[in-house]
């Protein structure tokens, strides 16, 4: 009969994906101002700011390392090919590569004097990235570089002095991309950049970060310079044919958006004393703010499915999205660790409204832990993520993914950790 029900749940787990989660933060070690995050899967990441600090992770955030990079005003943006190869930008063209993870950072030349905002690589090789002078007692410049090598050679694509400078770039592949700036600058190429083309530009926004999940879906945000700190997202549907104008009412402004697909996203932001995080779940026809835990502005953002993200910004803000996770004890010693998964029964129960699951990992696993009615429909899921060895204890507050408090009775809660599959009962009685 156990064996059974366990072979029911499963056929579930492939048709649901819902999950129950928030934002919480991480611990740095810095207090620098973080400027860019970037992850390659739910525990390899790095985050990127001031004085030349470069941080990274190999176990979703739980602990950050300072990879003592080579010292500069600041990095303003990083990004990695795999697990080896990455660069960042920043500061008086700045531009730094690494192929061993990190643990080596190289600068390169990139040929320019002027500040580096963004960067964007679509393999190991090939790669842009723009930025300039703003305007000041001279004329403003704009410019965007390109490598086809990986950085050992950068080029310049445009260089225009007048214009000002350009603060983020996307590519979908090696010929269509986008970059964005300030006057409404909206640039659109379908040719690896040999050719830019203006899609809006003139008026008062100020365009931050640009995303697009398709050639003909995308986003950008900033803020409307005619009224101080007014948040402003724009889409399109036709590639950049036309854009329209989400115009949100909050007294802040955007500065990253990253969508998973075409319909759920975020947009990161705020002000000099508050956070703004925005969701959405249906492409961006209604936003939703967010409880982001933080008081700090947030710079940066990246996902890398809908159960796991994070978002970075000042005093050394770092941010997690997903299942909150309380450790009970993570032990280093195998000898002290279970042999096999464990799965202990909930406390208290019955319960009402919150109760604790606890659970121990042999080794290091990806771990998934839902709760199902006894019919078998997926009610929540509390975690989706790769967790080290050790001990844990997570609460469920007896709400579904949308924050709504679930009826009486009896649930099911199921741990899978790699190929073991966990099962117990609970009762919640209101």
């Amino acid at each position: 009969m156990k064996l059974s029900v366990v072979l029911f749940l499963s056929l579930f787990i492939l048709s649901y994906s819902n999950a129950q989660n928030s934002w919480h933060s991480q611990n740095s070690g810095t207090n620098k101002f973080l400027t860019g995050v970037f992850f390659l899967d739910d525990n390899l990441g790095w985050a990127a700011g001031w004085t030349g600090t470069i941080l990274h992770t190999t176990d979703g955030g739980q602990i950050w390392v300072d990879q003592n990079a080579p010292p500069t005003n600041a990095y303003s943006s990083i990004q990695f090919a795999d697990n080896q190869t990455g660069w960042a930008v920043g500061f008086a063209g700045r531009i730094v590569r690494t192929t061993d993870g990190g643990s080596t950072w190289n600068i390169q030349s990139s040929g320019t004097q002027y500040s580096i905002n963004d960067l964007h690589f679509v393999n190991s090789d090939k790669g842009w990235t723009v930025g300039g002078k703003a305007r000041d007692f001279t004329d403003p410049i704009r410019e965007i570089l390109n490598t086809n090598n990986g950085g050992l050679t950068w080029s310049r694509q445009m260089f225009d002095s007048g214009k000002e400078p350009l603060s983020s770039i996307f590519f979908l592949d090696e010929n269509i991309g986008f970059a964005v700036g300030s006057f409404s600058t909206i640039l659109r190429t379908d040719d690896g950049g040999n050719n830019w083309v203006e899609q809006m530009y003139g008026t008062d926004y100020q365009f931050r970060d640009v995303f697009f999940v398709n050639s003909d879906t995308g986003w950008v945000v900033g803020q409307d310079n005619s009224l101080q700190h007014y948040a402003v997202i724009f889409n399109t549907t036709d590639g950049g044919t036309s854009w329209n104008s989400q115009n949100l009412g909050n007294d802040e402004s955007l500065s990253s958006i990253y969508f998973v697909d075409d319909s759920t996203g975020w947009a990161v932001g705020g002000t000099s004393t508050t956070s703004l995080i925005l969701h959405t779940s249906d492409g961006g026809m209604n936003w939703t703010p967010q409880a982001s835990g933080t008081s700090n502005f947030l710079t940066s953002i990246h996902f890398v499915n809908e159960n796991n993200g994070w978002a970075v910004g000042y005093d050394g803000t770092i941010i997690r999205y997903g299942a909150v996770i309380t450790t009970v004890e993570n032990i280093g010693r195998d000898n002290l660790l279970p042999q096999t998964v464990q799965l202990e029964n909930n406390y208290p129960n019955p319960f009402n409204p919150i109760t604790q699951i606890a659970f121990s990992l042999p080794q290091n696993s990806t771990v998934s832990l839902k709760i199902f009615s006894v019919t078998g429909q997926l009610v929540n899921t509390l975690i989706s993520s790769s967790l080290s060895a050790g001990q844990y204890t997570v609460t469920w507050d007896g709400t579904n993914p949308y924050g709504q408090a679930v009826s009486s009775g009896v649930y099911i809660y199921q741990l899978k950790a790699g190929n073991e599959i966990r099962t117990k009962r609970m009762h919640l009685l209101k």
